[in-house]
């Protein structure tokens, strides 16, 4: 790239003023909350492992998907006789059953807005692949800008719930005491 520093700050700008930036910023939004989550649930996962080398661990699980995370977290838990507790058991099939498929498909399409707002006024997006390039607001291809930034603040919260049980240490039973982020309703 041949472009210098105030030319990519120019180029920067205007992309994220231009008519994708609500791509730009929930899409950021979401993955790097996502992130975050992901972190400490492999941060949890080493715990109750009671791993005492963290770079040997973070070798074996570097590369290792979010679902497979999780899954190793259970069976960890089983395995060290370190029950899952209520609250964190909802979140992470949440987590599981929800949010980690919509990672997915942000990773594996083109996310683009749709031509219509679905008679309702609301904004959609459309992730885009090879066999479906364009869509119509509410179809199974598309979704609500709103529902996006939902899904990315409570990843936020999720974060936080993560945080402050690692902060806490635990107990016997690992358990998200006081949870912030919210259970879905079925559906959501």
């Amino acid at each position: 790239m041949a472009d210098d520093e105030s030319d990519l700050v120019a180029i920067r700008n205007a992309m994220f003023e231009g008519p994708n930036r609500d791509i730009y910023l929930h899409t950021g939004y979401f993955m790097n909350f996502f992130a975050l989550v992901e972190i400490n649930i492999t941060y949890l996962l080493g715990l109750v492992l009671e791993t005492r080398e963290p770079a040997g661990f973070d070798l074996l699980v570097r590369g290792m998907d979010a679902r497979v995370k999780v899954e190793r977290l259970r069976k960890a838990c089983k395995l060290k006789e370190r029950p899952l507790g209520h609250h964190i058991k909802l979140r992470l099939n949440y987590f599981e059953q929800t949010i980690i498929p919509l990672r997915n498909r942000l990773t594996h399409a083109v996310l683009t807005q749709t031509d219509d707002e679905g008679g309702d006024g609301g904004e959609w997006l459309h992730f885009a692949t090879l066999v479906n390039l364009s869509a119509k607001a509410g179809q199974p291809e598309s979704m609500r800008t709103a529902t996006l930034f939902e899904r990315g603040r409570w990843l936020q919260l999720f974060g936080q719930d993560l945080n402050a049980l690692l902060n806490e240490g635990f107990a016997k039973t690992l358990e998200i005491n006081n949870p912030q982020s919210p259970v879905p309703q079925e559906g959501h």
